[in-house]
This record gives structure tokens, sequence and C-alpha cells, in this order.
């Protein structure tokens, strides 16, 4: 028994609930991690002085508002693509080239992040890697880490709210072909 695409819809608007409040709180952070790094140029360049934690700090900002804002940027289309064409097409169209990069490239690409990163992950967490600050840098590597499969979870995730929002799409287009068909 197939489900319905609409019954699935729900479904799609609670994962970017989700993704559209982590990015829009991720978003905060990014001018804390400019602010930080400006300060940074200017006491090597001024002061001739520098930090550890303080360049740990911003490279933990980076890779959380990158990796896990990611799902927000797929959400808003703000992806890279080379987008000379997707504009002029259809939404029939695509649709259809969405569903497609979704299943043939977003998925196998964040499966295999995510079970490749795991094992590694685990690992970190089992010794809870840089627990402890060595060399006057930021402790807890091992949360750093997490922040891999978090990302690959969270674009997956939108996948799958963009892969609903295809295939509803998609359903529209069919029933709207099939309703023009039957007319005399």
């Amino acid at each position: 028994m197939l489900i319905s695409v609409a019954r699935l819809i729900p479904v799609a608007d609670a994962i970017e609930q989700l993704n559209e409040g982590l990015g829009r709180s991720l978003a905060w952070l990014v001018p804390v991690m400019a602010t930080l790094q400006f300060g940074l140029v200017i006491a090597e360049s001024v002061f001739d002085t520098s930090s550890i934690a303080a360049k740990d700090a911003v490279g933990y900002l980076h890779a959380l508002i990158f990796l896990a804002g990611g799902g927000y940027a797929l959400r808003h289309d703000a992806h890279v693509r080379v987008d000379i064409l997707y504009r002029h097409w259809s939404p029939h169209t695509r649709a259809r080239i969405d569903l497609a990069g979704t299943v043939f490239l977003l998925v196998p690409l964040f499966t295999t992040i995510l079970a490749y990163s795991w094992p590694y992950v685990a690992s970190s967490w089992a010794q809870l890697e840089g627990w402890r600050a060595s060399s006057d840098g930021l402790p807890w590597v091992f949360v750093l880490k997490t922040f891999i499969p978090l990302g690959s979870v969270l674009m997956l995730l939108q996948g799958l709210a963009l892969a609903i929002r295809s295939l509803a799409t998609l359903s529209r287009a069919a029933t709207q072909s099939t309703d023009t068909r039957g007319a005399p």
C-alpha cells in the first residue's frame, strides 16, 4: 500500500521547520565568528600576539555553522548550482531534477559521509578526545567531530523534505495532465 504524497507534506514541513530554526539560530554566530577572526588579525598584525584558543574557536564556529547550516542552505536553495538552465525550466522539470539530484547525489553522498564518520566520531567520544585543552587550544575535540554526522543527518533530512516536495509537484502535474486529457 502506497502512502499518499499529500500525507507526507507535514513531515516535510516539520523537517523544514527544524532546519529553519537551526539555520536562523546559527546565523547569529556568523558575526561572532567574524568579529573574533577580525580581532585575531588585529592582535597578530598590530600587537604581534596570538591565541591558539581563539583560533580554535573560529574553527569550531566555522565547522558548526557550515556543517549544521547545510540543511538550511538546501532548504533555501542557497547551494552553489549551475543555474543557467534551471531557472528557466517549468516547476515540473525542476521537481524532476531536484528529485533525481536528491536520490542519486545527495543521499549517496551524505549516507557515505555518515557511515564513514560514525566510527571516527564514536572513537573520539570513547576517548573523550581533547577533553582537556592541550597547547592552549580549545578542549572537546570529540564535540567538534560530532558536527560531521550531525550535518549529514540534517542534509539527509532536508533531502527527504525536498524529495517529498518534488513528488508533490510531480503528483499535481500528473493529476492536472490527467484532468486536461479527459476534457472535451
